[in-house]
Parts: C-alpha cells; structure tokens; sequence
C-alpha cells in the first residue's frame, strides 16, 4: 500500500502534505500537490491534436465536478525532414509537483520520480475517484523520461488503423505505465490527466 496524502504533521515515506496549503516536502524541497487521474472514457487516436487531448481532461474535470486546470499526459513530434523534428514533451507540460491520485494515493514524489521508470502506485483512479476497469491502454505518445516517442497518431489528429501511438497501461508502475507498446489508432484508450 502506497503513500497516501497524510494529515497535517504526519510524515510517511520521507514526505509530508500540509493538504491545507497544497504543498509537499520531500527530499527535492517544498513542491506544490498535484492530482492526476485515468480518464473514465475512451478515446481513438484523434484526440484534436493535444488541445484536443486537454479539452478532454478539461471535461472530466467537469463532469466530475473537480476543481483546477487539467492537461493530458501527451506528447507530440512534428517532423521537419525524414530524420529530425520538434518535441513536444509531456514532461513539460506539467510541473515539477507530488502527485497524488484523486483517493490520496502517491504517485510520485517530484517529476523526477514520475519520469525515472517507475511509479509509487499506478494511475488506477478516474475522474469520479473510482478504480477504472478494462480496457487499460492509455494514449501518450511518451517514453517513460517523459519525451516524445514520436509515435503519436499524426500528432492525435488520426483515428484510423493507418496511424500508431505509442500506448501506456494504467495498471502498471514500471516504465510500460506511460510506454507499453505503440498500437494502431483506431484503438479505444483513456488518458491520464495531471493538474497544472
């Protein structure tokens, strides 16, 4: 049993929340906390681009009735010539923050934890703080360093089984949690969505 968002003054597993100013202490300093969650729906590959991807964590969010501002775990590469590109990493698209799931549950201590290839505890819980059931792939488009795997359905514009994206599975805490297996884009995946 992982970490959970402890109660003002206690400590477990070097961190300590102070859930009432949203900030974390950990070995890396004062972070802020952050949530992340599985979306309960499933999408193909064309999500709208990645403003399509964050409009759909935006509307979980809704739905749910959640607070704050949400993007989707993604990552792009638009390439420039047949050997080159630019990123756009979804390491960067976050903060540097503890992440929690939405039932309290660690994920990881900083992003550097997130991006080391291993979770605390797998991004099991949706938007309504339920564990998710089948199926469990998820789109990201990302190795698990949080970079661009430059497989991602024509930057999530393609719905089709012309296209692949680079896959995760929500169940897992080793490196395949964001970077399991590119698969064809006509797929039906969750995303995972971390607030800014």
């Amino acid at each position: 049993v992982g970490s959970r968002l402890p109660r003002l003054g206690n400590t477990t597993n070097n961190t300590s929340v102070t859930p009432f100013s949203g900030n974390v202490t950990n070995k890396t300093g004062l972070l802020p906390v952050k949530r992340v969650f599985v979306t309960s729906l499933t999408f193909n590959g064309n999500l709208g681009g990645l403003s399509g991807g964050d409009i759909k964590c935006k509307q979980a969010e809704i739905n749910a009735s959640l607070s704050g501002n949400w993007v989707a775990w993604l990552s792009t590469f638009n390439w420039t010539s047949a050997t080159s590109g630019i990123a756009i990493n979804a390491r960067d698209r976050i903060p540097n923050a503890g992440y929690f799931r939405l039932d309290g549950v660690k994920v990881a201590d900083n992003k550097a934890d997130l991006t080391d290839g291993t979770l605390d505890n797998p991004i099991t819980v949706n938007e309504y703080t339920q564990f998710a059931s089948p199926p469990q792939g998820v789109w990201t488009g990302t190795k698990f360093s949080g970079t661009a795997s430059a497989v991602d359905c024509a930057m999530w514009t393609e719905g089709t089984n012309l296209k692949q994206g680079t896959s995760g599975v929500f169940s897992s805490t080793i490196a395949n949690w964001t970077d399991a297996a590119p698969v064809l884009c006509n797929r039906a995946f969750r995303l995972y969505c971390f607030e800014l």
